[in-house]
């Protein structure tokens, strides 16, 4: 039976973020699944497979901008904690923001890191370091 691929979902707004991120993730050579969802909600539809989306197969790991329009990151992990069939998502908050409030709120919902983007590329060489690691883990049969 082969590794099932983890799937990486990435949850900003901003194009040029979700980009690095991806390209971040590639340049590691990790044999990730990426989506991409523009803000909290359409995530949730995508996680659950509502909203006409087909859900996400597999063990999903997601990285979450907090400062998004119509559904932002709190609220995403604020829902995703307490629906039953999501609520053990591997979750990584990507943000531009270093306030100390902002790692406090996040923290409270148990993401699995908390990483503040940057302009240099290492920082998501690192969140893939670590996506590559939690996908060995969660790929085991």
């Amino acid at each position: 039976m082969g590794m099932q691929l983890a799937q990486v979902l990435i949850v900003d707004d901003d194009d040029v973020d979700a980009k690095a991120i991806a390209r971040g993730l590639r340049r590691r050579g990790v044999d990730f699944v990426l989506q991409r969802a523009v803000d909290g909600e359409e995530a949730l539809h995508m996680l659950r497979g509502t909203g006409g989306y087909d859900p996400v197969e597999g063990p999903v790991i997601v990285t979450l901008d907090l400062n998004m329009p119509r559904m932002n990151g709190f609220e995403c992990l604020e829902a995703l904690r307490s629906d039953p069939e999501l609520a053990h998502t591997i979750v990584f908050v990507v943000s531009t923001s270093d306030t100390d409030d902002d790692k406090r709120e996040a923290y409270r919902l148990h993401p699995a890191g908390y990483v503040v983007k940057g302009t240099d590329p290492a920082i998501y060489e690192g969140i893939a370091d670590l996506l590559a690691k939690y996908n060995e883990v969660v790929s085991l049969p």
